[in-house]
């Protein structure tokens, strides 16, 4: 395969308020080139949210039910990848 230019996108740690974004050129298995890379970060909404999801989880411990708030942070953090 050729290499073609792609977008990456990544968050180390989700807590660290951004997306990872570099733009590579590859042919899916080795780097031919690596092009522009920067921080999206993440907006204070959705930074409020990944807080309280993490409160939640300290809290719930594996104890019970999943708190529906790992749902609802999941579903954020896809959306702003995407």
């Amino acid at each position: 395969m050729e290499p073609i230019w792609a977008v990456g996108l990544m968050t180390g740690t989700v807590l660290d308020g951004n997306i990872d974004v570099a733009l590579i050129k590859t042919d899916g298995e080795r780097i031919a080139d690596t092009g522009t890379y920067t921080l999206a970060p993440y907006p204070q909404s959705i930074r409020a949210l990944l807080e309280e999801t993490l409160r939640q989880a300290r809290a719930w411990n594996f104890e019970g039910a999943e708190p529906a708030i790992f749902r609802e942070a999941e579903e954020a953090l896809t959306r702003s990848q995407s």
